[in-house]
């Protein structure tokens, strides 16, 4: 199937290669994701009058901003760390 031991150790370092940009890229795209959500609900809780006056609805807002913006960090630690490889 190969050559040489080159030739093997350079389809790996390819194959290594491309599932760590596939991995960037879920990254990057679950960060944008988290974001617009992130957006999403702000905006949506402020216009619909939700926070105000509903204590249930106004802690489950927080909980999800909450979960979020932790996972919106995560996720650019995450992107950060693939610089290091």
């Amino acid at each position: 199937m190969f050559d040489t031991a080159a030739d093997r150790e350079e389809a790996i370092f390819g194959m290594i290669s491309s599932q760590l940009i596939s991995a960037y890229q879920g990254v990057e795209a679950l960060e944008q994701q988290a974001k617009a959500l992130l957006r999403t609900i702000s905006t949506t809780s402020s216009m619909a009058g939700v926070l105000p006056g509903n204590r249930e609805q106004e802690d489950r807002c927080l909980k999800v901003k909450a979960i979020l913006a932790e996972l919106t960090e995560a996720c650019s630690e995450a992107r950060n760390s693939f610089g290091q490889i």
